[in-house]
Parts: structure tokens; sequence; C-alpha cells
């Protein structure tokens, strides 16, 4: 014997079936675990909240939310059909919208300065440099001669 739970599920699923919305609002899922409601996900991920009872009657109204959400170009996040008046309706963003917030092009493309790998050598601060950068003429470094070369003795 199955479950009300069950059977309200099953019926939904019929009932989906038949209607013209089958291509708007496809069921992905269907929690039943609440008890007292069934919380159906669908493709979109909007959440609608069906009671057991006269499920025709929630899903011509569920169409009506369809319908009108198409109209002014905006996506059914949460719906609660358990309610007969003033039935809770949250909307979210158009998929177009979420996308274009994260792929904001940058109006010129940023140039960032390369890391030197090493440092570069510090310059002296030998008065001979000094002076070479002051527009003085250098003046010349005394010259040291080279050592000869020692034979080198293998014992």
């Amino acid at each position: 014997m199955a479950s009300p739970e069950v059977k309200a599920a099953l019926e939904l699923l019929r009932l989906s079936t038949r209607s013209f919305m089958q291509t708007r609002f496809q069921i992905r899922e269907i929690d039943v675990s609440k008890g007292y409601c069934l919380v159906v996900t669908d493709k979109n991920h909007s959440r609608v909240t069906f009671g057991f009872d006269n499920l025709d009657t929630q899903l011509q109204r569920l169409e009506q939310f369809l319908i009108y959400s198409d109209d002014a170009h905006r996506e059914l996040a949460t719906v609660n059909l358990l309610v007969q008046r003033n039935i809770p309706v949250t909307f979210g963003k158009a998929a177009v919208e979420v996308i274009n917030e994260t792929i904001k092009p940058e109006e010129s493309p940023r140039v960032m300065k390369a890391i030197p790998v090493r440092e570069a050598p510090k310059p002296s601060a030998t008065p001979l440099a000094a002076k070479s950068r002051l527009g003085s003429p250098p003046t010349t470094a005394p010259v040291k001669r080279a050592l000869p070369l020692q034979p080198f003795n293998k014992n």
C-alpha cells in the first residue's frame, strides 16, 4: 500500500505530462519528506510547493504564474500553492542577468609590470661613480698589472 505522499507525487507526474506546461515546467525532483506537502524542483531550479489535494487546480495556478513570469521576463524562484489566495511567490534573476553580472569586461586591459627574478645590482657609491653622474669627466683609475702564471708541480 503506497503512502498518500507517493500517490500524490505519482498523480502530479501524470498530470504534468498531459499539460502543455510539460515543456516549460519539467519536474526534476519531488521531495515527499515533509508529510503535508510536495516540494517540486524543476529543470530551472524553481521550487514549487503543492498540497496533496486538487493537483489539477494547483497546476492551473502554476501555469498562470509561468505565463506571467515569461511575459514579465522574470524567473520563478519559489511558489507555494498550498494556499488558495495571496500565493507567496519569489522571483529570481534571469539567467542572462546573472551571466552579464559575472562577465563584465574591463574597459581597458590591465597592464602589469613583470616582477624581476633576481634583484638588480645596487649602484656603488664610489666617488668615481658620483663624479661621472654629475657630468664631470671620469678620472682614470690606476691600472694593475697581471701576475705571471707559475707552473704547477704534480708531486
